[in-house]
């Protein structure tokens, strides 16, 4: 929890007495994220397949189920970093920018970078999420 509040996924905000918890980069990540991932029968199928290794009948039926469910995921994710790449590489600053500015890592990894490739820092990479993602698209 902590690491999605310092990465500013997540902030709290309150509602009369109560104080929620509430995303503040919900609309940028749904846009990205497969809508498979957030798919109740997709979770199900994965429990059912983790079950059947689980439960069959002798070791060479589970190696047999966990090879087909891991060559399975394996596939599923290859697919989903192809499909980010592309969307980096057709709008990398609509994925990067932020409304709230970069994370002190992002402008760390930042100064790094510039430092071991004797690199200027572009003017306002403190405040600004747009200059980040321009910085490391260069």
């Amino acid at each position: 929890m902590q690491t999605l509040f310092d990465r500013e996924y997540i902030t709290t905000k309150r509602k009369g007495k109560q104080l929620l918890i509430v995303s503040t980069r919900e609309a940028a990540h749904s846009s990205i994220t497969p809508s498979e991932l957030s798919d109740v029968r997709v979770t199900a199928a994965w429990e059912r397949q983790l079950d059947a290794i689980q439960n069959a009948p002798n070791d060479t039926a589970a190696k047999h189920a966990r090879d087909t469910f891991i060559t399975a995921q394996r596939d599923f994710i290859t697919t989903r970093i192809k499909e980010a790449i592309d969307i980096m590489d057709n709008a990398p600053e609509a994925v990067l920018a932020t409304a709230n500015g970069p994370t002190e890592n992002m402008v760390s990894a930042a100064r790094k970078l510039a430092a071991a490739r004797s690199l200027t820092l572009p003017e306002g990479i403190e405040r600004a999420s747009s200059c980040v993602a321009h910085f490391w698209t260069k």
